[in-house]
């Protein structure tokens, strides 16, 4: 994935992978969840949590990202947790401790955990091949299911094509993301290489909706996110959430992220 894609930042759930996160869960935490207080358990060792502070304020300014956020959680259940930057580098909008931020490429977690389950209950077989479950293109034989989770199928990464940032705007169909990247040829052969690859997993996310028959968002809340109570995570664009969500930008950019459209995740 380039890098400018890495730096996307706000809260929402796809097989492009954006999932979002939100604050920890502690007795102390602001009654208003969207609050940006300083989220901290009144009982979490002062000193600690100043040099946390600085350290946090060190990375932001090092890092070269316009914000950042995050928590430590002690075995007693005692928490830190804060942020330092900026939420929004062209309003100068702080960045709060509660602020919900897109999870990226962490969501391949969440297709490749529903993929295995949906293995586990014999719904299917790794060995797979897409095509038996996603009509519309002939990928052929070799392009499996498990070749898909593990990047070696060698089909064209779409977020690769630099129209990408430009069209990312527009709402598009499956039809039309695969599409967009098969104009591309193979990067190798399946299985003759590593190529980290997007529409991969978006495949794997049509797979998912055709052998359940429900959308991709309703099986990862009803598989994952309901099961593991992640109360601040949720799709972007197809579900709804609590907080305003943190504005993306494109790495070493003022240009946000506003209004990419989730119909390419």
């Amino acid at each position: 994935m380039p890098s400018w894609l890495r730096w996307l930042g706000v809260v929402a759930l796809s097989s492009l992978g954006s999932l979002g996160c939100g604050t920890g869960n502690g007795s102390s935490a602001p009654a208003d969840p969207c609050s940006h207080a300083h989220a901290t358990s009144d009982s979490f060792p002062g000193d600690v949590a100043n040099q946390l502070d600085q350290l946090l304020a060190q990375l932001a300014d090092e890092s070269g990202a316009p914000g950042v956020a995050a928590m430590v959680t002690l075995p007693n259940g005692q928490h830190w947790f804060s942020a330092a930057g900026l939420a929004n580098v062209n309003t100068d909008e702080p960045l709060g401790p509660s602020a919900r931020f897109r999870i990226g490429s962490i969501t391949k977690m969440f297709t490749s955990a529903a993929v295995l389950l949906l293995m586990e209950e014999g719904k299917w077989s790794l060995s797979d091949p897409v095509d038996d479950w996603v009509a519309g293109w002939d990928f052929g034989p070799e392009v499996t299911l498990e070749r898909l989770l593990n990047h070696t199928t060698g089909i064209y990464n779409y977020t690769d094509d630099p129209a990408f940032i430009v069209e990312m705007h527009d709402e598009v169909s499956p039809q039309d993301v695969i599409d967009f990247a098969l104009q591309h040829a193979p990067v190798h052969a399946p299985g003759a290489g590593y190529s980290y690859s997007n529409t991969g997993y978006y495949l794997l996310g049509l797979a998912l909706e055709a052998v359940t028959d429900k959308s991709f968002e309703a099986i990862v809340r009803e598989r994952l996110i309901e099961p593991a109570t992640l109360t601040a995570t949720y799709m972007e664009q197809y579900e709804s959430g609590d907080c305003p969500a943190v504005q993306g930008h494109l790495a070493g950019a003022t240009a946000i992220t506003e209004g990419f459209s989730m119909s390419w995740a």
